[in-house]
């Protein structure tokens, strides 16, 4: 899980896994740290962290939308993959960022 200290502390190139999406050889999908963590005074709790995916994609990892399904170590990630499916869909938040939501289906 990425909370505001750790992502202030990470540096440019460093590599973080997913919890909810798995590659095509079934290992947790990975990024990595495009830029310097985003902060504000007026709203201590929150951070944007650049990131970086495959050679074309990159997004940013806030506090209020998935940063609780990123984690340092590829291990940590495994453990805290759910069971059954994830759908994903995104969203524009107030701000006019864009948002992605992961859902879980139970498969039983």
């Amino acid at each position: 899980m990425i909370t505001k200290d750790v992502a202030v502390t990470l540096k440019h190139g460093t590599e973080l896994f997913s919890s909810l999406q798995k590659d095509s050889r079934g290992n947790p999908s990975k990024v990595r740290v495009s830029g310097k963590c985003q902060t504000w005074k007026t709203r201590p709790d929150d951070f944007s962290l650049p990131v970086k995916f495959g050679l074309y994609e990159s997004f940013r990892i806030v506090n209020d939308a998935f940063a609780e399904h990123w984690h340092l170590t590829e291990d940590e990630a495994r453990a805290a993959f759910p069971s059954g499916t994830v759908e994903s869909y995104c969203y524009f938040d107030a701000y006019g960022r864009i948002v992605q939501v992961n859902t879980v289906k139970k498969t039983e």
